[in-house]
Order: structure tokens, then C-alpha cells, then sequence
């Protein structure tokens, strides 16, 4: 007999822009799923987005946290 447990997060992303252009992202949604078997590390998924600023204003950084309890670990 083989049960399956499943967990699901909703990511908010929040941007911060201070400049002349916001970052775009390529997609307006990301779903990612991962098997109860892989390694700590392993590769979930990619978020891509760009900003049209020049240098240091150009940066884009992504921080994922978990925002509350639950039954699953971010």
C-alpha cells in the first residue's frame, strides 16, 4: 500500500523598486513540484525576471522564506 502526502506553499512575492523601471518577470505564475525522495539542495525550479535599470539599480535578488507553520519545512 503506498500513501501519498502532499504539501503545498503560496509564495507572495513583494517587490521593492526604488527606480526608474520595476523588474518583469518571464512568467506571471511558477508551479514547481518535488518528489519526497530528493536530496537536500536539490534544484526545484527557476524564477527569471529582468530590469531595464543600469548597474547597481539593475540587481535583482530573490529571498524565499517561510511565512508561517505548517505541516511541511520550506
Amino acid at each position: 500500500m503506498i500513501f501519498a502526502y502532499l504539501c503545498s506553499f503560496q509564495v507572495i512575492v513583494t517587490v521593492l523598486d526604488d527606480n526608474d523601471h520595476p523588474p518583469v518577470f518571464t512568467r506571471s505564475n511558477y508551479d514547481f513540484q518535488v518528489a519526497e525522495n530528493v536530496d537536500i539542495g536539490h534544484l526545484v525550479g527557476t524564477v527569471t525576471a529582468s530590469d531595464k535599470d543600469e548597474g547597481t539599480n539593475a540587481m535583482i535578488s530573490f529571498l524565499l522564506t517561510a511565512a508561517n507553520e505548517s505541516e511541511c519545512t520550506l
